[in-house]
């Protein structure tokens, strides 16, 4: 099968998990001989100079201004009919609500959005107006992607889409090279001042209220029997940070803040712990590095975790929002090394044969593919 056609993503300004994913997308799918555009934020879109983007729109956020909405859509339908492209690839519930739209004011052939967490939250009269707008757009869409099983399942729940419109492609990691586990352990304990003695206990996430650190922050107090206590280091940043250092230190819990870092794979391979606290996920990026890194996790039973944690194979699963649980997996792991580096070793394995990047690019090509020849669209340059 020969083919070629050009896509455009359509993302909003987004950090972490969601940026990952689309930076591996656009090299896998340029590296397979298509023209990819992205339609985002000046910042996002700088960042990922160099990994295949031909276009670099800047993205009007709409908010929540009917009138914002209105040029939103508008200057996205105007760059899709500009650039001819043949997919136009929403990223988030931001990015549906205004490519949806966009996509058919602009005769795109093929409107792609992926979910990659639950839609609609909050309560009242704001999740039921989310609800109604969510599923007008994905409506307009010809196919949704999830990129867990359990997201599939909560779209289909909710009446969002139709069972023939909703496909899951998990999230996808690659393998760091040459990551040294004891080198990594032995840099980040000289560079944090601490001896080879302490534990580290990290974690990687936006700090906000989804992400539930103030729990892991609960669970590492109840480890008082546990000397020397281990240290919390956490990565990344957001509006609770203030908060959750606060509460660190009132509850006697040490805990550094490393903020955003470049070196994420490096400082998984480091920890001698990963531990993913959030109540609500989607498949999050970062528990999959996690495991490609060769480090034990402990994380909540969220979202699609379970579809990538094995709880008792490669890693333990606790119910969310439960410091006493997290406590007990957390000591048991730091009790048991060998046990721990068993799991991790067969969590690696997992994420080798089941979670790659390669696996996903193909998968999202195919949803292209079946979208597009639905459609009636072979003049595109697609031959089977």
């Amino acid at each position: 099968m020969a083919e070629r056609f050009d896509v455009m993503h359509v993302i909003r300004p987004a950090a972490g998990g969601m940026k990952n994913h689309l930076r591996a997308l656009v090299r896998g799918t340029v590296a397979r001989g298509h023209r990819v555009l992205v339609a985002g934020p000046a910042d996002l879109v700088a960042d990922m100079d160099g990994d295949g983007p031909a276009v670099c729109p800047v993205w009007i956020e709409p908010g929540y201004r009917p009138e914002r909405w209105l040029v939103a859509v508008g200057r996205l339908a105007r760059l899709a009919r500009r650039h001819r492209v043949a997919v136009l690839h929403a990223h988030g519930g931001a990015g549906a609500l205004v490519a949806g739209p966009a996509g058919r004011l602009a005769g795109v052939p093929a409107v792609i959005v992926t979910v990659h967490g639950s839609l609609c939250l909050g309560s009242g009269l704001r999740r039921r107006a989310a609800a109604l707008a969510q599923r007008g757009v994905l409506r307009l869409t010809d196919r949704v992607i999830t990129v867990a099983d359990g997201l599939r399942a909560e779209l289909l729940a909710q009446g969002l889409v139709r069972p023939d419109q909703v496909v899951t492609v998990h999230n996808g990691t690659a393998p760091p090279d040459g990551l040294s586990r004891e080198a990594a352990r032995a840099e980040i304990r000289r560079e944090l001042g601490l001896g080879p003695d302490r534990s580290l206990v990290g974690t990687v996430a936006r700090l906000a209220p989804q992400k539930g650190l103030e729990y892991l922050v609960r669970a590492l107090a109840r480890l008082k029997a546990r000397e020397p206590r281990p240290v919390l280091v956490v990565v990344g940043d957001g509006p609770r940070r203030g908060e959750l250092a606060s509460e660190a230190g009132t509850l006697g819990v040490t805990a550094v803040f490393l903020g955003h870092r470049a070196d994420v794979a490096w400082l998984l391979g480091a920890f001698d712990l990963f531990v993913l606290p959030s109540v609500t996920e989607g498949l999050p990026l970062v528990v999959l590095e996690a495991m490609a890194a060769g480090c034990p996790v402990v994380a909540a039973r969220v979202g699609g975790v379970s579809e990538a944690v094995r709880d008792g194979a490669t890693g333990w699963l606790v119910p969310p929002a439960d410091p006493d649980a997290l406590a007990r997996a957390i000591d048991e792991a730091l009790a048991n090394p060998i046990r721990a580096q068993a799991y991790a070793a067969a969590a690696r394995v997992r994420v080798r044969r089941r979670f790659t990047v390669d696996r996903m690019v193909e998968k999202t090509l195919a949803v292209y593919r079946e979208a597009l020849c639905a459609r009636g669209f072979p003049e595109l340059g697609i031959v089977f």
